[in-house]
């Protein structure tokens, strides 16, 4: 499979020539309706790269960030490993870094693909760090509905289909959303009302305030039942201030 990054366009049948591309061998190229193309893993990983090295491997990046919205996560991931050895460094005993600067220019995309890849293996590969509980807590402060539909387990949430509870909560996150909000903090605390003692969270938006308290049961660190709390006590500090959000009307309180 090769990339969309045309590189150089032949308009006729004579010599290849590429006298710019330093770092990159014939084999590394393929000519396809005449056009030449750069495939991915290359020598720029083993080899010192110069600007236009890192320009090409910068318009790889972006073009991998923007294909991340049209495939899931494990698939990118696995696409675009080679692409994401290519730009990381891994000095010894230290955390790894983006390769992305050089002579005084930071090459933008170079160093979001490398965050966003960091970010997704971690998250696709959460239940190995975290229990699942933990796990959902983490993906309702980012709202990523898609995962937390993967991981919980298929049974009713505050007494509806779980299909259902799924778009109750992308609707509060739509809320949130349209309010600023594009991440959420988590407060802790128990339910005071018809399920007295139960461990829960306030969900927060960062941008105003906004939040939506929810009881969250566990059994065997797995999600057993979440579900709105309209009395909720937090455990250290004083409630928002913004607009409270509610998973489901009054009227279609599941208690």
């Amino acid at each position: 499979m090769f990339t969309n990054i045309l590189i150089i366009n032949i308009l006729n049948k004579g010599v290849l020539s590429y006298p710019m591309l330093t770092n990159i061998c014939e084999s590394d190229l393929s000519i396809v309706d005449g056009n030449v193309y750069f495939q991915y893993p290359c020598k720029l990983k083993t080899q010192k790269m110069d600007k236009i090295d890192y320009q090409i491997a910068d318009n790889f990046c972006e073009e991998a960030l923007i294909e991340l919205d049209t495939i899931h996560p494990s698939v990118w991931l696995e696409t675009h490993k080679d692409l994401y050895e290519s730009i990381v460094i891994k000095p010894a005993g230290l955390p790894a870094i983006a390769n992305q600067n050089y002579m005084g220019v930071s090459y933008d995309y170079i160093g979001m693909l490398f965050e966003t890849y960091q970010k997704k293996k971690f998250e696709e590969t959460i239940l190995e760090d975290r229990t699942q509980y933990a796990a959902i807590v983490y993906f309702i402060e980012r709202m990523n509905i898609n995962k937390i539909d993967e991981l919980l387990d298929y049974h009713e949430y505050s007494d509806k289909e779980k299909t259902v509870f799924i778009g109750l909560l992308n609707e509060a996150f739509t809320k949130f959303k349209n309010t600023g909000n594009d991440r959420l903090y988590s407060k802790g605390g128990v339910c005071k009302g018809c399920n007295y003692g139960c461990k829960g969270f306030s969900f927060i938006g960062g941008n105003d305030d906004s939040h939506i308290e929810l009881v969250m049961e566990e059994s065997n660190d797995r999600v057993k039942d979440i579900y709105h709390c309209n009395i909720f006590s937090y455990s250290e500090g004083n409630p928002p201030k913004g607009p409270r959000i509610q998973l489901y009307d009054d009227d279609d309180l599941p208690f």
